[in-house]
């Protein structure tokens, strides 16, 4: 298929008050780009601290998992779902401590007996297993609208999930009944001791809030531990809301909605755009954006962002365009969820209903554009990992594709280095070094990818090594033009990695951000040439893999 030329539309103008969301053109250092696309019926997604990305299909039942940048064949896990209307796979988060408990819960609809229902799994690996219901027979809809979905995790431990009132709308104002609710339990389901109405039976105990129709997403401020859910309407003449989630508090539906002056007013309320993920936005790479809310729209796929003001970040103060996809190009619509990544990207997952655009995409910011480029490293994320492996008797290299992010390629064939506007990176530069002795290294030009290379998927690129190479030997892959700024990548916890300390408990990984004889990175002491011939430091460098055999240092 041919590719459109024409941007996915990202815009920054501040409105003053609630209202019509107006796009904009893109500013230049903005991008939508694709991870990885022509995914099954995708509906929310969750990223692990080890990298993989976790996602739902909502119509086949699986579980499906993306590492360093590749779809995996199996399924994670598999649940027998009801696919009417708004059913399916709706929601999934991990435990704040995956990594030690390698709990994962999700949200669906029972096939049979239909109903929507939470499960935790715990991770394999390869795939969830030992099954654990936490919460069963919430309820279900005969049309199969408004089931909810959210799930979270909050500063305090619990889990919070966010429940529609499927279809029984008045059930959101009573106690008696899970829907219309954002329910409150610890990880095992049961219900904490200070839930605001403990004297209600098991599971009513779990209720936190009530008055919600069909809050979609839910997420937290881990900052200061604000948490805030979407509330989708009905028709074109209803508003949707964000909530900022509070203990015991009644929101409405369905006696009023649309900012009502008797039951606590919404944080925002919006003109119609089928409102169906949200994220606060914590990292840096935004100026300007940080503890911002981002919303997402089912239709016509729009983004928009809150400024929020407060403390807790509680009080809204104006609204933004951010995201309005046209029609006509490859970008994507019907954003159904968002997240931020430990990359700093946003991240964002949709159910386009042209296949081709389905997936996951991230969306991208380079500061500086042609040749004063200081675009993000190769592998600069635990998403995407640069990696090196066997390849029959050889090896292969992967890496992330930087596609625009080395040149802003607004102008047709600046500099040489782009095909035409719009168009991907033109070159990649693969360089062989060798550790002869410690700390004296050296590097050659092994290889030099013309057009898109050899091309994986949305997200990478590989080159084939066609020999196993012996003794000690690291290498590089590089943007032409590229400035190769960097960092030494980031620790097991996520910090930056100012560099290596004698007194680190963790050591860097051999493959990608290493650590090679004692040395992390960005401590090697000498400087090589780039492809200008300006001598830089290893670290320098957009990205890193290195192959090593510690035969000759033992």
């Amino acid at each position: 298929m041919k590719k459109s030329l024409v941007p996915c539309l990202l815009s920054f103008l501040i409105m003053f008050a609630a209202g019509s969301i107006l796009a904009d053109v893109l500013p230049k250092d903005y991008r939508m780009e694709p991870v990885m696309r022509g995914l099954t019926r995708p509906s929310a997604m969750a990223l692990a601290p080890d990298g993989r990305i976790f996602y739902l299909e909502r119509t086949t039942g699986n579980v499906r998992v993306i590492r360093n940048g590749k779809l995996l064949s199996n399924n994670y896990i598999h649940v027998d779902v009801s696919t009417t209307a708004e059913e399916g796979l709706l929601g999934i988060v991990l435990h704040p401590d995956f990594q030690k408990n390698g709990y994962l819960y999700i949200y669906y609809t029972q096939l049979s007996p239909k109903t929507n229902r939470i499960v935790r799994y715990v991770d394999q690996g390869s795939n969830g297993s030992s099954a654990t219901v936490i919460l069963d027979n919430i309820g279900s809809a005969a049309g199969g609208n408004n089931n909810g979905g959210g799930l979270v995790f909050g500063n305090d431990g619990k889990l919070y999930a966010t429940v529609g009132d499927m279809e029984s709308s008045g059930d959101a104002q009573l106690l008696s009944s899970l829907k219309g609710k954002v329910l409150r339990m610890n990880d095992d389901g049961t219900a904490p001791a200070d839930n605001p109405y403990p004297g209600e039976p098991y599971p009513y105990s779990l209720i936190y809030s009530i008055g919600f129709r069909n809050p979609t997403d839910i997420a937290m401020n881990k900052n200061v531990g604000t948490i805030y859910d979407t509330d989708a309407y009905d028709g074109t003449t209803q508003c949707d809301e964000t909530n900022v989630v509070k203990s015991g508090t009644n929101y409405g539906w369905d006696v009023e909605f649309c900012q009502g002056s008797s039951y606590e007013p919404a944080l925002h309320s919006l003109d119609p755009m089928n409102i169906s993920g949200l994220s606060p936005y914590l990292g840096s790479k935004y100026p300007g954006f940080e503890n911002n809310l981002f919303i997402a729209g089912e239709t016509d796929g729009k983004i928009v962002r809150d400024v929020l003001s407060g403390s807790a970040y509680d009080t809204f103060s104006s609204t933004a365009s951010f995201y309005d996809s046209p029609s006509g190009t490859e970008c994507p619509i019907v954003v159904k969820d968002l997240t931020d990544g430990r990359d700093s990207w946003l991240y964002a997952v949709s159910d386009d209903s042209t296949s081709s655009r389905a997936g996951i995409y991230r969306v991208i910011r380079d500061q500086y554009g042609y040749t004063n480029a200081k675009p993000r490293e190769v592998s600069n994320t635990p998403y995407l990992n640069m990696t090196l492996a066997k390849d029959g008797s050889g090896l292969r290299l992967w890496w992330e594709d930087l596609k625009k992010d080395v040149w802003t390629c607004s102008d047709a064939n600046k500099d040489g280095n782009c095909d035409a506007a719009g168009s991907k990176t033109k070159r990649y530069t693969i360089w062989q070094g060798t550790l002869n002795s410690p700390f004296s290294y050296t590097h050659t030009k092994l290889a030099e990818t013309e057009g898109d290379g050899t091309s994986q998927n949305d997200a990478l690129r590989s080159y084939g090594i066609g020999s196993m190479p012996s003794g000690n030997v690291y290498y590089l892959v590089s943007g032409r033009g590229a400035n190769l700024e960097g960092t030494a990548g980031y620790k097991t916890g996520g910090a930056e990695r100012p560099g290596y300390s004698s007194t680190e408990s963790e050591i860097c990984n051999a493959i990608g951000w290493g650590e090679t004889l004692g040395k992390c990175t960005n401590d090697w002491a000498h400087t090589y040439p780039d492809q200008d011939g300006n001598m830089r430091s290893i670290h320098e460098f957009r990205g890193k893999a290195v192959f090593i055999t510690m035969m000759q240092y033992g």
